[in-house]
């Protein structure tokens, strides 16, 4: 894996934070954050609403009137 030198301000609490993450695991700092951006990355990837955005065309296939009110029905499938 080829890597990207870059450089992040931090708050004092964020370093410390990071560097105490890093000595529980046996971690470098670098190693914690990468992980730590691998998560949300990954996160975002599996998120159902960001899964919908621009899969729906007005001209092709309308939104169903009541999108907005039973956005999670129409998402999760309905619970009985």
């Amino acid at each position: 894996m080829s890597m990207r030198r870059t450089q992040v301000l931090l708050s004092e609490d964020q370093y410390q934070a990071l560097k105490e993450e890093g000595r529980l695991t046996g971690q470098s700092i670098s190693a914690v954050v990468r992980a730590c951006i691998s998560d949300h990355l990954r996160q975002r990837q599996s998120d159902p609403l960001l899964d919908m955005v621009g899969s729906i065309s007005a001209e092709d296939d309308p939104a169903p009137d009541d999108l907005a009110e039973r956005h999670d029905e129409y998402l999760y499938g309905g619970r009985e």
